[in-house]
């Protein structure tokens, strides 16, 4: 009778849940794009393919490339990003690709995601980011992007064994084409732990985040002059790597298509839960989407839960670091 009574109350738990998606959504700005990668549940270990869904019904979906594996999550099921072991070049990094929008060119913006990394990897590993390196110039047409670095500075050495901070950053096209960086953020995320790592900026200050916490600040001014973040390049954005440019391209304008079928400087671990914003979030509402997490603070239903019971309840027991 025990048992019966305990499954019943989780039943209906979950039933509520399922009817009120929306009975716990804590307002606040919605995201432009939510990526929960809860496609996983029933796959666990297995390659993900595919697509994986854009929970925020705005249908920024994205493609998956190379061979992520599901794993257990923060929340439901998450990625495991890495190196294809047969690649002698370290180019065929596992990744999410997402098709260019102008939803998401972004003026300002918050990238927002849970991370689980043991392992250093120089010279960084890239988190989610809407980027592209264009050779032989090096001209970098960055919207924004978000990383783990084990270096001093962008432009800097290679130190052994180096600290595994949160970084993010962009370029500007105005006043002159400069990077906007915080290169190193004063707390380590590779400790094999869940961190919720965040990036906003908030025209001047571009702030990083670690579990709700300040981490480093930069600010956007040159000569007095308030920089324009670069948009005007139709790149994908990519989660779990960045994008490697044809080497044959000299410049690229605007609106030519982009081909990317490999990825570099990609993410050893887990990622989980990528969210972007089109502005600049305060420090309390990313401290309460770290609390809620998107489905709790959303509404969020990534999955048909019809006869997934499992996936509900993952989504409501108690969270483990």
């Amino acid at each position: 009778m025990k048992s019966t009574a305990i499954l019943s109350l989780v039943a209906m738990s979950v039933s509520f849940f399922v009817m009120s998606p929306l009975a716990f959504s804590q307002g606040g700005e919605q995201p432009i794009a939510a990526w929960l990668f809860d496609e996983g549940i029933g796959r666990l270990n297995r390659s993900a393919t595919g697509m994986v869904k854009d929970s925020s019904g705005n249908g920024h979906d994205g493609e998956v490339v190379g061979s992520p594996k599901w794993r257990w999550g923060r929340y439901g099921t998450a990625l495991q990003f890495g190196l294809d072991p047969g690649d002698p070049n370290g180019t065929s990094w596992s990744f999410i690709r997402v098709a260019h929008h102008e939803d998401l060119s972004l003026r300002e913006f918050t990238m927002t995601a849970w991370i689980k990394v043991k392992d250093i990897v120089p010279p960084l590993q890239s988190i989610v980011g809407k980027v592209v390196n264009v050779p032989p110039k090096g001209m970098d047409y960055t919207n924004y992007f978000m990383w783990i670095s084990s270096r001093e500075n962008v432009h800097g050495a290679f130190p052994p064994n180096g600290p595994g901070n949160l970084s993010c950053g962009f370029f500007i096209s105005f006043p002159s084409d400069k990077g906007v960086w915080i290169e190193r953020g004063t707390a380590a995320v590779t400790d094999d732990k869940w961190r919720f790592v965040a990036c906003a900026y908030d025209p001047p200050w571009l702030i990083a985040y670690v579990d709700g916490k300040q981490v480093g600040k930069s600010e956007n001014k040159k000569n007095g002059l308030l920089g324009k973040p670069h948009t005007k390049h139709e790149m994908p954005v990519f989660i779990g790597a960045r994008p490697i440019q044809q080497l044959n391209r000299v410049d690229v304008a605007p609106g030519t298509p982009l081909d990317f079928e490999k990825g570099r400087d990609g993410l050893g671990g887990l990622i989980d839960e990528v969210a972007l914003f089109a502005s600049g979030l305060p420090e309390a509402e990313i401290k309460n989407l770290m609390e809620l997490g998107l489905s709790g603070k959303y509404g969020y239903r990534s999955v048909d839960l019809t006869g997934k019971l499992a996936t509900t309840w993952g989504k409501i027991k108690a969270k483990k670091m």
